[in-house]
């Protein structure tokens, strides 16, 4: 055979003796990037296996390298491979085929995670698209996509990969659950921390699903959604991924599986929702199932100003009882669901006055009656103040600011109390807290005491608690925000949470509807 002319050989004249294990997971991956680049009319290898001279009875060849790709085309049952040509399948190697074959398996290991995920970021930074990355690297867009989308794993996450806090999870899982938003990647510590016995031996397939049943919402389950119009908000991983084409949520393309990880966004629709139901049926009833939801301060929710009947004051009937009433459900997973409800109106205990007794619904809470005009600027200035703690929150968990005094942090700790801020603490090299400091909190006592950054450590676990008290009043409802212990942290670490309070005004100006309600009101004192 002439160095030009190619010659398809058989693949069962080839033989092949595996020399590392590759996981089914993987196999499947090379299987699929074969088949989908054959589909295309491509050649199923980008690069060519290195191969000898076979004397062994029934084979003419021997694989030196690439002897997973090999076997995954074995699995697909692919004709045989061409040597010689301009794009031969397999070239013959030159020198020692075990040096060869160690060196090609040490160079593989050698490309860590990261610099595969570099590597494939970097060519997307260019303009390479997606398909074409996966056709040059051999394997499935969905592959390429997700180990790119590796990057967005946020730091709580990377530490967790880092230090192998959930010794069960893959690198997939880890794809999984950079698929969500850094903010729903938050949540997923805790949850996955409490139900990973439960999760731990899921199918990737089925691990993803579970993520997205309780991480994201169907689009065509909403209440609202009965014609199919909602698409979602177009902003969160998932409704973006589907928008350009969908590689890393696969099923989501089908518009009956399509989803959306944006939960406020969800909520503020069906709430706009909930209103134009009693906009155009005044005679509707809101009800809640928590009566954290009755007390709406935001002044932008489209549900302000309306009356909700709190629990313990409805009960769900069938619409032929007298007295019920159609009501909308405002919160819980049934937010947006009509239902029939008989308001109850109980008795006061006549046999020992102000023993036991209950609120009795008025017609103010039966009919939606809006709230005064000052009650709508106190609850502005209270959304305002919680916007400027937000901003407080941020410089806090920034710590690019002077530490306080270690008095200041020892009095916060003797206020607030903090957990081991030492032994199992560190995210990047400027930390030296890790565990080769000793096998217990106490052990590292003696090289923790030399160390010059003691106080920042300290300071950044009992910030975790500061964090925590102020977040407990940013949820509005009954909570009210935390300012004076907002003002309080904020001389502590120099942030001008006044400055912050009139950008928040500034950002959260007053509603126009406000100018239309105060000569409405002044109108109703003239008469």
């Amino acid at each position: 055979m002439s160095k030009n002319e190619s010659k398809l050989i058989p693949l069962g004249r080839i033989k092949c003796v595996p020399d590392r294990k590759i996981t089914a997971e993987a196999s499947k991956k090379l299987q699929t990037s074969m088949e989908s680049r054959i589909a295309r009319g491509l050649k199923p290898l980008i690069v060519p296996l290195l191969i000898e001279k076979c004397d062994e009875e029934g084979y003419d060849y021997n694989v030196v390298d690439g002897k997973c790709r090999y076997l995954a085309l074995e699995k697909i049952q692919y004709e045989g491979l061409t040597i010689g040509g301009d794009m031969p399948d397999m070239v013959f190697a030159e020198g020692d085929s075990r040096i060869l074959s160690f060196a090609a398996n040490d160079n593989r290991s050698n490309l860590t995670l990261q610099q595969q995920v570099n590597i494939i970021n970097s060519l997307l930074e260019e303009g390479k698209p997606i398909d074409a990355i996966a056709d040059e690297l051999g394997m499935s867009p969905t592959w390429v996509a997700k180990r790119a989308n590796l990057n967005k794993l946020n730091a709580p996450w990377l530490e967790i990969m880092k230090n192998s806090r959930f010794p069960w999870m893959t690198i997939s899982h880890y794809e999984a659950v950079a698929m969500f938003s850094p903010e729903i990647q938050e949540e997923m510590v805790n949850y996955i921390h409490y139900n990973q016995y439960q999760i731990r031996n899921l199918s990737i397939r089925k691990f993803e699903a579970t993520l997205n049943a309780e991480f994201s919402t169907l689009l065509n389950k909403l209440v609202w959604n009965k014609d199919g119009s909602e698409q979602g908000c177009g902003e969160c991983p998932a409704c973006k991924d589907r928008n350009n084409g969908g590689f890393l949520f696969t099923d989501m393309n089908d518009l009956k599986k399509a989803r959306c990880q944006n939960k406020v966004y969800l909520a503020n629709k069906c709430r706009m929702y909930i209103a134009g139901l009693v906009r155009e049926n005044p005679d509707l009833v809101l009800i809640a199932h928590d009566s954290g939801s009755c007390k709406i301060e935001d002044t932008g929710d489209a549900l302000y100003g309306l009356n909700i009947i709190p629990p313990g004051l409805w009960t769900e009937c069938k619409s032929s009882v007298k007295g019920s009433k159609k009501a909308i459900v405002v919160d819980t997973a049934q937010a947006g669901t009509e239902v029939t409800v008989k308001v109850s109106n109980p008795k006061k205990n006549t046999a020992n006055p102000g023993a036991g007794d209950n609120f009795t619904p008025s017609e103010e809470i039966t009919t939606g009656k809006t709230k005064t005009l000052a009650e709508r600027k106190e609850a502005k200035h209270k959304q305002r103040q919680r916007h400027a703690i937000n901003k407080l929150i941020a410089f806090i968990n920034a710590f690019e600011y002077e530490l306080p005094s270690r008095d200041s942090i020892f009095a916060l700790v003797a206020c607030k109390g903090v957990n081991s801020a030492v032994h199992w603490y560190g995210d990047d090299e400027k930390e030296f807290f890790t565990k080769k400091y000793g096998d217990s909190e106490i052990s590292c006592y003696p090289e923790v005491l030399k160390q010059s950054n003691l106080d920042k450590a300290v300071w950044k676990k009992v910030c975790e608690n500061i964090v925590s008290e102020l977040n407990y009043g940013q949820s509005g409802g009954e909570n009210p925000a935390k300012w004076l212990e907002a003002e309080i942290i904020a001389e502590l670490i120099k942030f001008d949470l006044a400055k912050a309070l009139e950008e928040a005004t500034t950002e959260l100006p007053d509603p126009k509807s406000w100018i239309q309600l105060e000569k409405i009101e002044a109108a109703a004192k003239a008469a």
